[in-house]
C-alpha cells in the first residue's frame, strides 16, 4: 500500500513538474522590457494595450498619450484595434495578462509587440505618472471606448469619440 501511494505521489510530482516546464518554455520567446524602456516608447507615441479588467482602468491609468484598454476576456475579438505594422507594448497590473495577450497576439500573426513587465504595480512603484482615466466615461454607458485620437485631443464627451468593442 506504501508502495502505491509513493508511486503515485511520484506521477503526479512528474506530471506537475513537466507542466510547470511546458509553461515556462511558453514565456521563454516573450520580449519583456522594464518600465522605464516602456515609458521612452510611450514618449514617442507607442501604443500601449492595457489588457486590465474596466474596473482596474477606471481605478488608474498610465499617464500617456496613447493608450487603449482591451480586457484580455476580449481580446480575441478586438484584434482589429491592434496595429499588425506598430510597435505595441503590452501591459496590465502586475504582468500577467499581458504575458497571456502576447500569447494571442503571436498566435495572429503579430510579431511587433512587447510585454511591460510588473504591470501598473511597478510602473507606479517606479516613480512613473499614472492618472485617472477622463476618456473612457463618455463612453460607459454605451459600452463602448473612446477612439484613440479623442483621448489624445480632450474630445472625448463627443458621442463621435466612442466605438464599439466587441464582448
Amino acid at each position: 500500500m506504501k508502495n502505491k501511494i509513493t508511486g503515485l505521489l511520484l506521477i503526479v510530482f512528474l506530471l506537475g513538474s513537466g507542466k510547470l516546464w511546458a509553461q515556462s518554455a511558453q514565456t521563454e520567446n516573450i520580449k519583456t522590457i522594464s518600465t522605464k524602456k516602456a515609458q521612452k516608447l510611450a514618449k514617442r507615441n507607442v501604443l500601449l494595450v492595457d489588457l486590465r479588467t474596466p474596473a482596474e482602468y477606471a481605478e488608474k491609468t498610465y499617464d500617456v498619450k496613447h493608450i487603449i484598454n482591451i480586457p484580455i476576456d476580449s481580446l480575441a475579438t478586438n484584434l482589429n484595434l491592434i496595429p499588425k505594422d506598430e510597435k505595441v507594448v503590452l501591459v496590465c497590473r502586475t504582468g500577467n495578462k499581458s504575458k497571456k495577450a502576447y500569447a494571442v497576439l503571436e498566435k495572429n500573426g503579430y510579431t511587433n509587440m512587447v510585454h511591460m513587465d510588473g504591470g501598473i504595480v511597478k510602473w507606479s512603484a517606479d516613480g512613473f505618472a499614472v492618472a485617472t482615466p477622463k476618456s473612457t466615461t463618455c463612453c460607459k454607458s454605451s459600452g463602448a471606448e473612446c477612439k484613440k485620437e479623442c483621448k489624445t485631443n480632450n474630445q472625448s464627451q463627443a458621442k463621435s469619440c466612442c466605438k464599439k468593442v466587441q464582448k
